[in-house]
């Protein structure tokens, strides 16, 4: 059964409802939106959908196609902002773990140094109650 429906200027937001694979905010995606100042869409007899965009007639040529790469464009465009975002996020992740990591490294080394003096003191400890024991032993 054939169909004919005739859409005028409407706009849509279309909003994302898959959770981001690499979450950086609570917000989520912003919506996407879409322009569409007229369309049909109709069924053939075959039963196939078909969308049509029609031109206004005072302008020249079809507004599907014109409007077509702005929206590949905003949509660019908004993904390359997204993704100097994420970027920006990272590095200042990457800073704060550096500086983590230097804390880290310098607490690792002191704490070394003191597990080598406590073993040398232990050592000397050792060598003196040995030596006190032998001079125990031999005045009895």
């Amino acid at each position: 059964m054939p169909i004919s429906i005739w859409v005028q200027e409407s706009n849509f937001k279309l909003i994302d409802n898959v959770p981001p694979a690499y979450p950086t905010n609570a917000d989520g995606t912003d919506p996407l939106p879409l322009k569409i100042p007229s369309l049909r869409v109709f069924r053939s007899p075959d039963g196939v959908f078909h969308l049509e965009g029609i031109g206004n007639p005072g302008q020249p040529g079809n507004q599907e196609s014109s409007s077509l790469p702005s929206i590949q464009q905003t949509d660019t465009e908004r993904e390359n902002n997204q993704l100097k975002q994420r970027m920006t996020m990272m590095e200042e992740a990457m800073e704060v773990l550096e500086h983590e990591r230097i804390s880290l490294m310098s607490t690792l080394e002191h704490l070394q140094e003191e597990l080598l003096t406590s073993d040398r003191q232990k050592d000397d400890l050792l060598y003196k109650f040995n030596e006190l024991r032998r001079k125990v032993e031999l005045g009895k």
